[in-house]
Parts: C-alpha cells; sequence; structure tokens
C-alpha cells in the first residue's frame, strides 16, 4: 500500500508538471504585486462635507506604491504573426482588511473579484483590439508615462487628478464615478509606426451608479501619441454619456468629458513631465482644470522623484477652488523584482477646495481651506 501511495503521488506530481508544461508552452503566466508599507497622514477629514473635522491617521497599507495584486495573462498563437490574448487580475489586501482609504469591497482594489481588469482581444500587424474591462487610454498615459510617482506613494498624482476624484455634492472630492477604468468596452490600439501610435474606444456601459443595470452610460474616447528616443509629447479624450443619479448637480442624461495634452524629455540626468487636463459636465457651470510637472532623477539603483500639481475647480457652486500639491520620494531596487519606497507629500486646499494627500490604495477627503500631508514607507515585490 505504500508503494502504491508513492506511485500515485508520482502520478500526480508527473501530471501537474506536464499540466503546466502545457499552459506555458501556450504562454499562460501568473503575475502579481505585494506592497505593504506603513503611512501617516495629518488633515484628513473624520466628519462629513457640511461638518468637517480634522483628524491624523496611521496605518499600514495594502499597497503604498502599488495596490497589491494577482493576474493571470495568457495568450495564443493564430499564425501569420497574429494572436489572441487576455488579461483578468484581482486586487487583494496584503496587510489584511480594516484598510482606511480602500476601496470597502474587500480587495482593497477595485470593486470584487477579477475586476481590477478583465479583457479578452487579439493583436497583428495591423494593431490590436481588446473587449472587457480595461484601464482607459487617458489613465495609462497619465500614470505610465507623466506621474513620476506613476500613482503611488503619498505622491501619486491621483490626490488632484480629475479622472479619479470628479465630485458631487461634496464639492469635487471622491465622487461617485471615475474614468480610471471602463466596464464593458472596447478599444483598438494602433500598432506604434515611427514613434506614433493611437487608439479608440467605445464604452457600452463604463460608469457605475444607483441607476439600475438598464441604464446605459455609454461612452467615447481617443488617445494620440508620439514617443521616440528622450521626447514624448500625446493629447487624450473621453466622455461619459448618459450618466444617471450621481448626486446633486447632476441632471440625469448629462456628459462628463475629460481632455488633456501631456509631454516629456528625457536629459541624460534626468526625466521632465508634464500634462495639462480639463473636466467638464454637460449640465454643470465651470469646470475642473489640472496640471502636473514631474521630475525623475534614475541613479543605478536609486530613483529620486519629485512632483508639483494644482487642481483648480469652478464647479459645484464653486467659484476658485484650488489644491497645490507638491511631493518628494525615492525608490532603491533591491534586486529586479524588489524595492524600497519613500515618500512625503503635502496638499494646500483654499477657496473651498478639500483635496487630501492619498497613496497609491488610499484616497481621503479633506477639510476645506486646511492642508493635508502624508508619509510612507514600503516594501514592494512584483512576480
Amino acid at each position: 500500500m505504500k508503494h502504491g501511495f508513492v506511485r500515485a503521488t508520482a502520478f500526480t506530481c508527473l501530471a501537474v508538471m506536464g499540466l503546466a508544461s502545457a499552459y506555458a508552452h501556450d504562454g499562460v503566466r501568473l503575475y502579481g504585486i505585494i506592497d505593504a508599507g506603513v503611512a501617516h497622514y495629518d488633515g484628513l477629514n473624520a466628519g462629513t462635507a457640511a461638518a468637517p473635522r480634522a483628524q491624523s491617521i496611521t496605518q499600514m497599507v495594502s499597497g503604498g506604491q502599488s495596490p497589491s495584486r494577482i493576474g493571470i495573462q495568457g495568450s495564443e498563437s493564430l499564425g501569420s504573426g497574429n494572436s489572441v490574448f487576455f488579461t483578468v487580475e484581482t486586487g487583494f489586501c496584503a496587510v489584511g482588511l480594516d484598510q482606511a482609504g480602500a476601496s470597502p469591497s474587500g480587495y482593497c482594489s477595485a470593486d470584487g473579484f477579477m475586476q481590477r481588469q478583465s479583457l479578452l482581444g487579439a493583436r497583428g500587424a495591423y494593431g490590436k483590439l481588446s473587449f472587457g474591462k480595461m484601464y482607459s487610454m487617458n489613465f495609462i498615459d497619465e500614470v505610465r508615462y507623466i506621474d513620476p510617482f506613476h500613482w503611488g506613494m503619498t505622491g501619486t498624482y491621483s490626490s488632484l487628478s480629475p479622472l479619479f476624484f470628479w465630485g458631487n455634492e461634496s464639492k469635487g472630492h471622491l465622487g461617485a464615478v471615475q474614468m480610471v477604468r471602463l466596464n464593458q468596452s472596447i478599444e483598438y490600439a494602433t500598432p506604434v509606426i515611427g514613434g506614433w501610435s493611437g487608439g479608440l474606444g467605445y464604452v457600452f456601459n463604463g460608469a457605475s451608479s444607483s441607476a439600475s443595470a438598464q441604464t446605459r452610460s455609454t461612452g467615447v474616447e481617443a488617445a494620440l501619441k508620439y514617443h521616440r528616443g528622450r521626447i514624448l509629447f500625446g493629447v487624450d479624450y473621453i466622455e461619459l454619456g448618459n450618466l444617471q443619479n450621481f448626486g446633486s448637480g447632476y441632471a440625469n442624461g448629462s456628459k462628463a468629458s475629460n481632455w488633456k495634452v501631456f509631454g516629456g524629455y528625457r536629459f541624460d540626468a534626468a526625466k521632465l513631465t508634464g500634462l495639462y487636463q480639463r473636466f467638464s459636465i454637460q449640465s454643470m457651470s465651470g469646470s475642473v482644470d489640472s496640471w502636473l510637472v514631474g521630475l525623475t532623477v534614475p541613479r543605478g539603483t536609486n530613483s529620486l522623484l519629485a512632483s508639483v500639481a494644482q487642481t483648480r475647480s469652478s464647479m459645484w457652486g464653486l467659484s476658485d477652488a484650488r489644491a497645490l500639491q507638491w511631493a518628494v520620494g525615492a525608490q532603491h531596487d533591491l534586486s529586479k523584482n524588489t524595492d524600497l519606497y519613500a515618500s512625503y507629500a503635502r496638499v494646500s486646499n483654499s477657496g473651498g477646495s478639500a483635496l487630501a494627500v492619498g497613496d497609491g490604495t488610499s484616497g481621503f477627503l479633506g477639510v476645506p481651506d486646511q492642508s493635508s500631508t502624508g508619509v510612507v514607507v514600503g516594501l514592494r515585490h512584483t512576480f
């Protein structure tokens, strides 16, 4: 019986190894990020928009630099340079639950299991076509190319970016809808030709709200970029229409849009980047205007990061609400897949603005016309 158990165990191991080999041959791989840090924040709102009350928080974070996640990617060759690919990705709470400012879904980022990304597509010589839930092109350009913190650490531009905080009756602070991930979307991306690339997208029902699933919040987006050698510049546009039940100030059926211009130049010793963007809602007067200037200085296994950004709102009954954020940070690579990070940021509010410092996973409300600060130190591992 003992020998039978050994033979059965060996057969099972060989079968699993064979299955893994088959999947590896088809290009299926497991990937992820595990990020754990400790952060301290001052000037966060522990009350309400009508009755604000400042507080300080010290906590562990499941993604001070990058939200922790696990995903599966795969592809299959169709011949003649064509292939089918897929990505499914879920967030998880690397340091456990009850993290203030994180998604209340229990996954610390996105809305639920495998809801960070879930897409299927095909690619070839004429470009790439994707279907499902995916990052908007606006988001990818902002995070990958412009923000030196890549929407991470306390220097994250997400604390001010119109793509994320939107806003409703709380006057522009962490509102009900965002333009980061788009549900039920289809996107075409061109191949890169002489440094030029672009994309077009259509959203069948991209926004979440308290409206029924039969109420469609459709949308479109477009992107054009030149990135070759040291030079980068581009333009992005995204709009979501037929918005429903998003709070006071919104008219049901209205349209929200955001356009962006961005660019950068890589010097021998550093990379300088910048953007300007404007967000507006069809049924409301005014706009949200935001700019960012970023600096990345690589030095061997170290990178020094700095940025200054401002967001100005004349919506939600405000006339000149401003939030100015400046941030400094550093990343030290321990290996190809592991790094230590640290950053400090400060947001100064005026004119009724109430934005606050966040991090790669957490976003907070601030107290109108008061400042907010944040510092985070952590360890990140990718696989």
